[in-house]
């Protein structure tokens, strides 16, 4: 029998697993020793190196100092530590080109924030004065628009009362000759109770005091609170240049019978020394008339009743021949019934400037006559309000 037993000896293939193993522990082996030859390499090739042997507290120094720098309080102290914060910058540098670059910008830009905190936090004594003065500037247009009722209204009679204690409406309606009315719709009052102290406008006779609103025109707000006057009448009384009005302007409206009928006139005669001979609103011929007729002599002038400029030359139905004129706020005047025009469209006129010639005869009147007619923004108004004949 041989040296080893039957069961001492090993299976069959136990030798070459044995050898194969040992095959791939030392491949591996290689291939670790391989990798991490590559990343040596690697390290080598891509890593910088330091030519300057010294630490790397210097820059972390130049860094940490900067943010320090807002807290200077003085100029003088603030040049003396930026100094050294540019040449670290500099040693920086030298020790990494690559990334210091971008360390540098960032302490240039601290370095100007901390610059500028004195220029914004330090306000000299002059500038201080110089703000003042500015407020006062600002201040005092406040008190000059402050609003003053006697201002508003004094220019037409207007004055004022400060209620005193035990004053009643009724006292000051009877103190003053006025209506209570009068007294609540000019002041805006929303009752009779009164306060000690109160200003209250006092008109100088009995009337409205009105609030425009939005699509109003003067006309219809007078007519509907004292037909006896017109639109030009209240204007005038009112102080105003014309009738046209804004939302929420103030219009004083006197009461019926407390003046005269007629104070103003837009218009001048078309017809000098020509005669009325039918009137607004008659009926001519089964129509009613949009105007009035003014009669003179065959052959006389019409002229412009008032400043304008001429916007249409054209043939009426009724009247033949016209002219139409117009003049500022919204007015318009239209002349029928001519015989010649002497004027051409948009010419400019002036009032009493020759603008045609009426004709030896009509058809619808007994002798010579011009057809004078006014519109405010297209609405007829009688021009025997508007005119002086």
């Amino acid at each position: 029998m041989s040296r080893y037993s039957y069961d001492d000896m090993p299976p069959e293939g136990y030798r070459e697993r044995r050898r194969g193993n040992g095959r791939m522990t030392a491949a591996i082996a290689a291939i670790g020793v391989l990798l991490t030859l590559i990343a040596i390499i690697i390290y080598l090739l891509f890593t910088p190196h330091n030519t300057v042997n010294e630490s790397p507290e210097p820059a972390i120094e130049a860094v940490s100092a900067t943010p320090a720098e807002p807290e200077i309080i003085t100029p003088a102290e603030r040049k003396v530590e930026t100094v050294p914060a540019a040449s670290e910058v500099e040693t920086a540098e030298i020790e990494t080109p690559e990334t210091e670059e971008i360390r540098e910008e960032e302490i240039v830009s601290e370095v100007a924030e901390a610059e500028t905190v004195p220029a914004v936090t330090e306000v000299p004594e002059t500038e201080t004065e110089e703000i003042g003065i500015i407020e006062d500037i600002v201040a005092e247009p406040a008190e000059e628009t402050a609003y003053d009722p006697l201002l508003r209204f004094q220019e037409m009679g207007f004055s004022s009362y400060e209620v005193k204690n035990g004053d009643t409406l009724q006292s000051i309606a009877d103190t003053t000759g006025l209506s209570m009315t009068t007294l609540v719709s000019v002041n805006k009052l929303k009752g009779t109770a009164l306060e000690s102290g109160t200003m209250l406008l006092i008109p100088p006779v009995e009337g409205t005091l009105y609030t425009m609103e939005e699509g109003d025109d003067l006309a219809s707000v007078v007519s509907a609170r004292n037909p006896q006057l017109t639109a030009s009448d209240v204007a005038l009384y009112n102080k105003k240049e014309s009738t046209a009005c804004i939302p929420g302007e103030e219009i004083f409206i006197p009461a019926p019978g407390t003046v005269e009928e007629t104070v103003s006139y837009m218009f001048s005669s078309p017809l000098p020394g020509g005669e009325i001979i039918a009137r607004f609103g008659d009926y001519i011929d089964g129509q009613p008339l949009d105007g009035v007729a003014v009669a003179a002599a065959p052959g006389s002038a019409v002229v412009a009743a008032s400043d304008g400029t001429v916007v249409d030359i054209f043939a009426d139905p009724e009247f033949g021949r016209s002219v139409k004129l117009l003049h500022s706020d919204g007015y318009t005047s239209s002349y029928s019934a001519l015989e010649t025009v002497s004027v051409k469209v948009s010419q400019k006129v002036n009032a009493g400037n020759i603008i045609g010639a009426i004709g030896t005869s009509n058809l619808h009147f007994s002798e010579p006559a011009v057809v004078f007619s006014v519109e405010q923004n297209g609405v007829p108004l009688d021009p025997v309000n508007l005119t002086q004949f």
